[in-house]
C-alpha cells in the first residue's frame, strides 16, 4: 500500500525547512503552475509520486510478483466490495446513516460443494456418463486438463474458506457455506436504518438444528414470512419445490406475519384484506385443487409467545424462544393447535435407545450384506426397508423378485396372511449370521435387533398420504438406514405405536417441514403416559400391530383385563352401512390369530379412534380435530371421499369399483358383497371424541 499510495501529503525540502522558524505551519504552494497544460498536470504528478514515494502501478507489480498473481485472482474471481463499488451510499454523511434503503433479489440456491464429475466433464461428457468415474485415471495424463481441474480445485476450496469465515461471517458460524445464506448477511449489513429487504429464497435455515443463532437473527429482522410449494411452477424448478418470500427491516423484537402453504402471490395480497369470513383455508379443496382461496385466518402474527410454544414442541429443551425452529401451521385453527401440543408431555420424558441399523451403501460395501431378492426363512435373516411397513402395519407390502425401484411392492392381504409370515426382501446376509449379526448396531452389549423395537420411515413429504409412517417390529429383523427403530418400555412402546399412528402427532410432523425425521424430532412427539385413555390406545396400537405369532409376548406382556370392558364407537348399523366388526373387547389374554384386526374396516375404525384418543388426551376439540383434518391432509381426503366398503368390511378395489360404476347391479363384483357403501372421517372422528370425553356415554357393544 506504501508503494502504490505513497506516505502522505507533499512537504517542503529538508533545505527549505531548515531556513525558517518551524512554526508549525507550512508554507502554501499552488498544486498547479499558473499555465494549467497537459504537461504541466504530468509533471506535477510526477513530482507528487517522488515526494510520497509512491510507485507506478506497473513498477509495484513487477517488483512483487506475488501482487500480480493477485491481480489475476480477482479478474478470475470477480471479487466484489460493497462498500468500494457503492462509496457513496455507504458514507457516513448520508441521511441517518450509509446503506441501501431498498434490496430485493433471488439470490443463488446452491452451496459451494465440490463435484469432481461436474468439473470434468467440462473437459470430458465421458466423467458424468460413466459409473463412479476414476479421477486419477484420466486428468492426470494431461497436463492442461490437470491444471484447469486443480485450478477449479483451488477456487472452491478458497470460496468455501471465504464464505464460511467466523470473522467474515460471524451470523453464520458453525454453518456449512450456502449462498442464499451469505445474501441474507450481506443484505442485512448493508441496510440504511430505514432500510427494507425484500428475499427470494429457500428455508433450510428454518429448521436446521444447528442454525438457531442464524434464525435468531433473522426473526429480529423478519418482517412478513410468505412460505410458497412451486405447485404451480412460477419459477422453472421442480414442482415440489419449496421457497420462501421474505421481507427484513433493522433489528427489533421478534413479531412478523407469516403465511404457509401458499401455491400463488395473490393469496397473500387479499389474504390481508380479508374480512375473516367463511371456511378457513386448507391445502386442498374437495375437488383435490391446490387451496388459493384468500382468507384472514393464513396470516397468523409470530411473536415470542408463539415462537415460545414452538420451541417447546419440537426443539430440545431449554431452547430459547428466538432461537426456535419454524412451524408452518395453514390457518389460525393450526396453530391453536399446535398451543396445545407445547404444553404435552413429551417421549423424551421415557428411557429409550435407538438406531439407524445398517449403513446402506457403506455397509454393503464390507461385505455384510448383499442385494438379493429372497424371502427368509426366519426374522433374524430379515433386513428390512421402509416400504416393508406402514402407519401402524409392520406387513403393509411385500417386496416383488423384479427389485426395479422402491415401489415395487404389492399390498399383503392381511386377512389370508399366515401366523409365521416373513416379508420378502431385496437385501440378503452376506455372511453366517453370528458374524452378520455381530455387526449390527448393539444396546449395552445386546443386539439391538433382539428386541421389540418401534420403526419409522426416515424420510418425511408432508404432501403425500402421511407423513410419519410408524409401526412395531418383532426381535429378529435388521433394517437399512432410511428405516429408525427404537426401544422403550413396552407400555410406553405400543402407547406410542398408537399416538404415532394418530393424525395429531402426524400433523405436528407435517408442520415442521422437516424432510427427515431423525431422533430430535422424535422425543418430541406428545406421549401423555399418565392419562387414564392409556389402555384403549394401547389395545387399538396392538391389535393393529400384532399381525403375527412373532408378537404374541409382547401382547401378553401388557395383556389387561380392563380391554374385555372396551367397545367401538361406532354408529349403530343401517340397511347402507350392514357390516359390524367383531366386539373390539373379545380378545383373549393369549394371542391368537383373532387377535389382530384384518378386515380394512375394522383396521380403519381403529386408527379414527387412536386420532380421537390422542386429540382427547391432548386437549384438541372434535373441530379441531377435524380441521386439522381438511386442512393438513388433502390427500388422505381424496382417498377417503374416493374408498368404498362392503358388506364385509372389504375395502372395495378402484377396478371393481369402475366396473360397478359401469353396470351397476350386474356388475362382477367378485370377493365383494353389496351394498358398496362410503365412510364419513369426520363424523366417526366426532362421535369417537365424544363418547371418549364422556366415558359413561353409551358405547355400542355389538
Amino acid at each position: 500500500m506504501e508503494a502504490l499510495l505513497g506516505r502522505g501529503g507533499i512537504e517542503p525540502p529538508k533545505a527549505e525547512r531548515r531556513g525558517r522558524h518551524d512554526t508549525g505551519v507550512r508554507p502554501e504552494r499552488p498544486l498547479f503552475s499558473q499555465e494549467l497544460t497537459w504537461d504541466s498536470v504530468n509533471e506535477q504528478e510526477k513530482l507528487d509520486r517522488q515526494l510520497s514515494g509512491a510507485s507506478s502501478v506497473d513498477v509495484v507489480l513487477d517488483k512483487h510478483p506475488w501482487l500480480a498473481e493477485c491481480r489475476r485472482l480477482a479478474e478470475r474471481e470477480g471479487f466484489f466490495h460493497w462498500q468500494l463499488d457503492f462509496a457513496p451510499v455507504f458514507a457516513s454523511g448520508q441521511p441517518g446513516g450509509g446503506g441501501f434503503d431498498l434490496q430485493v433479489g433471488n439470490p443463488p440456491w446452491v452451496r459451494p460443494d465440490w463435484e469432481d464429475d461436474t468439473t470434468l466433464a467440462e473437459d470430458d461428457p465421458w466423467f458424468t456418463l460413466a459409473f463412479k468415474p476414476s479421477v486419477g485415471a484420466r486428468v492426470l495424463e494431461d497436463d492442461a486438463r490437470l491444471h484447469r481441474y486443480l485450478t477449479e480445485r483451488a477456487s472452491n476450496v478458497g470460496t468455501i474458506a471465504h464464505l464460511g469465515s467466523d470473522i467474515d461471517r460471524p451470523v453464520l458460524t458453525g454453518l456449512r457455506p450456502d449462498l442464499y445464506r451469505c445474501f441474507m448477511d450481506r443484505t442485512w449489513r448493508s441496510m440504511a436504518p430505514e432500510g427494507v429487504v425484500g428475499l427470494i429464497h429457500p428455508e433450510s435455515h428454518f429448521t436446521e438444528a444447528r442454525a438457531g443463532h442464524l434464525r435468531e437473527e433473522t426473526y429480529r429482522r423478519l418482517r412478513r414470512h410468505w412460505q410458497f410449494r412451486n405447485e404451480f411452477k412460477l419459477f422453472e424448478i421442480m414442482n415440489t419445490r419449496e421457497y420462501g418470500v421474505s421481507v427484513y427491516s433493522q433489528p427489533r423484537r421478534p413479531s412478523f406475519l407469516s403465511a404457509c402453504s401458499l401455491y400463488h402471490p395473490a393469496t397473500v395480497d387479499k389474504s390481508l384484506i380479508h374480512d375473516g369470513s367463511g371456511a378457513e383455508p386448507r391445502v386442498k379443496d374437495d375437488v383435490d385443487a391446490m387451496d388459493v382461496r384468500p382468507h384472514l385466518s393464513r396470516v397468523v402474527t409470530v411473536d415470542e409467545t408463539v415462537l415460545a410454544n414452538w420451541a417447546a414442541l419440537i426443539d430440545e429443551p431449554g431452547t430459547a424462544a428466538a432461537q426456535a425452529r419454524l412451524l408452518r401451521p395453514v390457518n389460525a385453527s393450526s396453530q391453536a393447535v399446535l398451543g396445545k401440543l407445547a404444553i404435552s408431555s413429551r417421549f423424551a420424558e421415557t428411557s429409550f435407545r435407538w438406531t439407524s441399523g445398517w449403513n446402506e451403501k457403506t455397509d454393503c460395501d464390507r461385505g455384510y450384506f448383499r442385494a438379493a431378492s429372497a424371502v427368509p426363512e426366519k426374522w433374524s435373516d430379515a433386513i428390512l426397508q421402509g416400504p416393508h411397513f406402514a402407519v401402524a402395519t409392520p406387513l403393509a407390502q411385500q417386496a416383488r423378485p423384479s427389485m426395479k425401484s422402491n415401489k415395487d411392492y404389492d399390498r399383503w392381504h392381511l386377512e389370508a396372511l399366515p401366523e409365521s409370515a416373513i416379508p420378502r426382501t431385496s437385501y440378503q446376509p452376506a455372511m453366517p449370521i453370528p458374524e452378520f449379526l455381530a455387526g449390527y448396531p448393539h444396546w449395552d452389549g445386546q443386539n439391538s435387533a433382539d428386541f421389540f423395537r418401534l420403526a419409522w420411515r426416515d424420510q418425511a413429504d408432508s404432501s403425500t398420504v402421511r407423513t410419519l409412517f410408524a409401526a412395531l417390529l418383532p426381535p429378529g429383523p435388521t433394517h437399512v438406514d432410511n428405516v429408525r427403530t427404537l426401544r422403550a418400555e413396552a407400555r410406553d412402546l405400543a402407547l406410542a405405536a398408537g399416538m404415532w399412528a394418530s393424525l395429531p402427532t402426524d400433523f405436528l410432523i407435517k408442520v415442521s417441514g422437516k424432510g427427515h425425521i431423525k431422533v430430535d424430532i422424535v422425543e418430541r412427539l406428545p406421549h401423555p403416559a399418565d392419562h387414564p385413555l392409556v389402555p384403549q390406545v394401547i389395545l387399538r396400537a396392538l391389535r393393529l400391530n400384532c399381525l403375527t405369532r412373532a408378537y404374541a409376548p409382547l401382547w401378553e406382556e401388557l395383556w389387561d383385563p380392563s380391554w374385555r370392558d372396551d367397545a367401538w364407537t361406532l354408529a349403530p348399523p343401517s340397511e347402507d352401512r350392514p357390516y359390524r366388526p367383531a366386539p373390539l373387547g373379545d380378545v383373549t389374554a393369549g394371542w391368537t390369530m383373532a387377535t389382530p384386526l384384518r378386515k380394512d374396516f375394522d383396521r380403519r375404525q381403529a386408527l379414527v379412534e387412536l386420532d380421537a384418543l390422542a386429540a382427547v388426551m391432548l386437549g384438541i376439540t372434535a373441530e379441531e380435530l377435524c380441521s386439522i383434518y381438511r386442512t393438513q391432509f388433502g390427500v388422505l381426503r381424496k382417498y377417503e371421499r374416493a374408498n368404498r366398503y362392503d358388506a364385509n368390511g372389504r375395502k372395495v378395489s378402484a377396478d371393481v369399483l369402475e366396473e360397478h360404476a359401469k353396470h351397476g347391479p350386474k356388475a362382477n363384483l367378485g370377493r365383494y358383497v353389496l351394498p358398496l357403501h362410503p365412510l364419513d372421517r369426520e363424523a366417526d372422528m366426532t362421535r369417537a371424541h365424544e363418547q371418549f370425553t364422556n366415558p359413561s356415554a353409551e358405547l355400542s357393544q355389538s
